[in-house]
Order: structure tokens, then C-alpha cells, then sequence
């Protein structure tokens, strides 16, 4: 019953370290309808009750997601949808981006700083850009030629912004 009656929450991102999900971890959370997981494979000990009486229906995972879609912790409700692409930009910090093209940046701690070799150089699918509590520096050239950017989302965790952060969007 870890997020029973959250009924105004909207996304939830789980880690693929997770490894267990108790009974009934998403009843009664009634305006979220899927969850980002970012593991390569299902969590090994879930079952269709993790899930029950939710409204959630689709997983969203990684590109090179290698578990069964056809249903998530044994639920055949709940299906896995391959539409993220997920990486790292420093020692504690991981990004993922949406088929929609919204990029979410977790973790903790400051980006690495890149010279024209950012994982997301030249990215045209990212449109927004939303760095989360926990980040503390945005690296050098972190979002270099993301042409199609049109908001970045900064928290108050970051007190440093580094040089061309955002260079050529």
C-alpha cells in the first residue's frame, strides 16, 4: 500500500535496481496510468497483486528492455511498451527521454561536463528538458545542438550552471 489514495500523482519513476514490489503498492492511485521503469528486465519478485485495482496499463521502458511485454509482474493488464531511451550523465545522475521528447534528469550530484561529446549532442527528439531535486551543476555542453529544445525546468538543488550548457538549440 506504499502510494494508497496518491490521487493526484501523476509519474512515477522506478529505478531497475528495485528488485521487489509489495501487495497492492499502486491501489487507489487514480490518475496514473503508466510508470517509467528504467531496468532492462522485470523485477524479480512482483506479482499481479502489485498492480491491483489501479488504473495503470502501460509500462514505459527502455529501447533494450529484454523481459516480457505482454504483461508486467504476471499482470496481463499492464503491458510493457519499449519507448525510452535511458543513459547517464555523471556518477549519480540519469536521464531518460520520452518518446514525446521530454527528457527527465535524476539523481544526485553535478553532470559531467562534455566537450562535443554529450550523450545528448545532436539529439533532435528532445523538446523539454526537466532536471530534478538532487541535481547540483549542470555540466558543460550538456545540451549541445538540441535543436528542436523549447524548455528547460532548472530545480533550486543547482547552484551552478556551467558554460554552454545549452549551446546551439
Amino acid at each position: 500500500y506504499a502510494l494508497q489514495y496518491s490521487s493526484n500523482l501523476q509519474k512515477v519513476i522506478i529505478s531497475g535496481s528495485v528488485q521487489t514490489f509489495g501487495t497492492s503498492v499502486f491501489i487507489s492511485t487514480n490518475k496514473l496510468t503508466s510508470l517509467i521503469y528504467d531496468g532492462l528486465t522485470e523485477p524479480q519478485n512482483c506479482s499481479k497483486e502489485t498492480f491491483g485495482q489501479s488504473r495503470i496499463n502501460k509500462i514505459k521502458a527502455p529501447l533494450d528492455y529484454v523481459g516480457v511485454t505482454s504483461s508486467f509482474c504476471g499482470n496481463s493488464t499492464v503491458k510493457v511498451s519499449k519507448e525510452l531511451e535511458i543513459g547517464t550523465l555523471g556518477d549519480n545522475i540519469n536521464y531518460i527521454l520520452e518518446t514525446d521528447g521530454t527528457l527527465t534528469i535524476y539523481g544526485s550530484g553535478r553532470m559531467n561536463d562534455y566537450w562535443w561529446n554529450s550523450p545528448l549532442d545532436s539529439n533532435t527528439n528532445v523538446k523539454i528538458v526537466a532536471i530534478e531535486e538532487g541535481i547540483t551543476h549542470i555540466g558543460d555542453v550538456a545540451f549541445l545542438k538540441n535543436t528542436q529544445l523549447t524548455t528547460v525546468t532548472i530545480p533550486s538543488s543547482v547552484i551552478e550552471i556551467d558554460d554552454r550548457c545549452v549551446r546551439f538549440c
